[in-house]
């Protein structure tokens, strides 16, 4: 029969990962309207672009580990 493996510490790594990259992001785009002396304005159409291209920058992420 063969063991489950626990797999706690990679979603534990990853959820990490994930989180310190959405802050270093938020912190770089806030910094970039700091230097403009414009406000961050992000339009819903520019949400949704933002949403669409990470989808596909994490799908390409995935095709890779699976190539491999």
């Amino acid at each position: 029969m063969e063991e489950k493996k626990d797999n706690s510490l990679i979603y534990i790594i990853g959820g990490v990962a994930g989180a310190l990259l959405g802050v270093a992001v938020a912190h770089v785009l806030l910094k970039s309207s700091d230097a403009d002396e414009k406000p961050l304005q992000i339009t819903p159409q520019k949400g949704v672009q933002i949403g669409l291209h990470t989808a596909n920058f994490i799908r390409g992420l995935l095709s890779l580990i699976h190539k491999a």
